[in-house]
């Protein structure tokens, strides 16, 4: 939850800095760097590219590539020196997609976080936790579902998780398995 949080940070401050393209753009670029590197050490490589890249990256790269291409190399090493005025319609597309990137970025993370949160609270009540020994298991094994576990412990509301341990499961004959 930390590393959401201060990536969702990272990401305000580089959106509060987008009124020159270029510092806009360096930032921006910086932030996905870090972030993809710290996600991907907590969560799997989709999740890393959902939340780090966004479903636009690539595209605004690619609008970089072309707003360089068309402002002139000249142009384009000095966006940082430049009035934020400048009239080129390829500039302002790519600040258009960064400030949109930016805000769906800000959005997902927001999803990820709420989501995340939602998890850790619904583990965090466990609820009753019986361990079934093989005798339950042996004597019970077609219906083992339907036992009224809760009623037995007055379980609260969250609800009860049986436990069967390795042990008991390597105890158990064959034919109750299948169950």
């Amino acid at each position: 939850m930390a590393v959401l949080n201060d990536l969702y940070a990272g990401l305000v401050g580089v959106r509060n800095e987008t009124g020159m393209l270029y510092e806009g753009l360096i930032g921006y670029l910086q932030w996905v760097d870090e972030s993809y590197r710290r996600l991907r050490e907590v969560v799997s490589d989709d999740a890393s590219d959902h939340l780090a890249l966004g479903g636009r990256y690539r595209d605004l790269l690619a609008m970089i590539d072309l707003a360089r291409s068309a402002a002139g190399t000249e142009t384009w090493a000095r966006l940082d020196k430049v009035d934020p005025s400048i009239s080129s319609r390829e500039l302002r597309l790519v600040n258009g997609a960064l400030v949109d990137q930016i805000a769906d970025q800000l959005l997902e993370l927001e999803i990820a976080t709420d989501a995340l949160k939602a998890e850790k609270d619904h583990y965090a009540r466990v609820g009753e936790l019986p361990v079934a020994d093989t005798n339950v298991l042996m004597e019970h094994a077609s219906e083992l579902a339907a036992l009224d576990w809760g009623g037995w412990l007055t379980a609260r509301s969250w609800g009860v998780h049986v436990v069967v341990p390795m042990q008991v499961l390597d105890e158990l004959p064959g034919s109750l398995m299948r169950y």
